[in-house]
């Protein structure tokens, strides 16, 4: 359980750094950060579930294409 912590706080504080900006920039997709949270706590499937659910949430927020969202 504690590996499982530090590796979830090694993986929010590798996608926020600046200098890992480039390299980890889909690490800022909800998709893949809990696809990864999931690997981590020993459930991919829910972490996948759970980051779905959270992507279309957010590709509703964002504005893709210099289009704001309705």
């Amino acid at each position: 359980m504690v590996l499982s912590a530090i590796l979830v706080a090694l993986l929010a504080t590798m996608g926020q750094w600046w200098f890992f900006g480039p390299v980890t920039k889909c690490l800022f997709y909800p998709l893949t950060t809990g696809t990864l949270v999931g690997l981590f706590m020993g459930d991919p499937m829910t972490g996948m579930l759970a980051g779905a659910n959270i992507q279309l949430i957010y590709l509703g927020w964002i504005s893709a294409g210099g289009t704001m969202p309705s």
